[in-house]
């Protein structure tokens, strides 16, 4: 069974039921979003697609819908049922389920918080694991990336993660078995899942899960002697001097960042510093 259709077979009855038929053996969805009282739709392609009748559509019109209620208990499902116990991430405005899948919600902000409860709509980021996705890059950096710091730039939905995760598993397998330090502070790189990642990242890997990138760099040059730290989504000041200082020291940095172009990168401030 596929990653998707796990997601999907989470959902409750009514909605899973005509998904399933309608997207057959199809496994190139990234997104599913649920809107309340509205149609659903799966990303495909950047496109959202529509279900009809138990099939796929390009119109939303006559297309399946999810009550709010059912929007509350597919939330309860895909965490778990524990979405008190996730409430630090849910503040966040999502959480990430086993396999490293993001469940982004769209609710009523409180003094609080985000109340999962009084969600709205629900986008369920579909994770990627691309084995063998990153050796290009890696053929065209100094020895094969065992003697470079590394930065991948994209939009939205460019699969900077997905390389990302294959640089380190490439690196820290053999022959290389470079010590990568791996700050996953959104739990969608390795995707531990009870003591251990579900996602390939290699041998030599240490996964500091649910650190910040600040904190989770000063633990890794403290304690874990890396030669490589890698962290997703990097952006704020703190994150340029908590890498500068691991560099300084004498470790290599593997990072990723949000722009669409390197015009858009480089008047990110924080960005220059660490490229600079």
């Amino acid at each position: 069974m596929n990653e998707f259709i796990r997601i999907v077979n989470m959902l409750p009855k009514r909605i899973k039921q005509p998904i399933i038929p309608a997207v057959g053996s199809k496994d190139d969805f990234t997104e599913i979003r649920l809107r309340s009282e509205r149609p659903i739709s799966l990303i495909e392609g950047n496109k959202p697609r529509f279900i009809c009748a138990e099939r796929l559509s390009d119109s939303d019109i006559g297309a399946l819908c999810i009550t709010l209620k059912e929007l509350i208990e597919s939330l309860q499902r895909l965490s778990g049922y524990s979405l008190y116990a996730r409430q630090r991430e849910i503040n966040e405005g999502y959480f990430t389920m086993r396999g490293g899948h993001r469940v982004g919600i769209c609710s009523s902000a409180t003094d609080n918080g985000v109340d999962g409860f009084s969600a709205n709509a629900v986008n369920i980021r579909i994770a990627r694991e691309r084995k063998g996705c990153a050796d290009e890059l890696l053929s065209q950096l100094p020895n094969g990336g065992k003697n470079a710091s590394l930065l991948i730039f994209g939009a939205v939905l460019s699969g900077k993660t997905t390389i990302l995760r294959d640089c380190v598993r490439r690196l820290s397998s053999a022959p290389n078995f470079q010590k990568v330090a791996l700050i996953d502070e959104r739990r969608e790189i390795a995707a531990v899942w009870q003591g251990a990642p579900t996602l390939g990242v290699g041998s030599c890997t240490d996964v500091l899960d649910g650190y910040t990138r600040p904190r989770g760099a000063e633990i890794a040059v403290r304690a874990l002697s890396p030669d490589i730290i890698a962290c997703d989504e990097i952006g704020s000041e703190q994150d340029a001097e908590a890498l500068l200082s691991a560099s300084f020291s004498g470790v290599r940095v593997f990072a990723t960042a949000h722009a669409g172009s390197i015009d858009e990168l480089m008047k990110k401030a924080n960005i220059r510093r660490l490229i600079d």
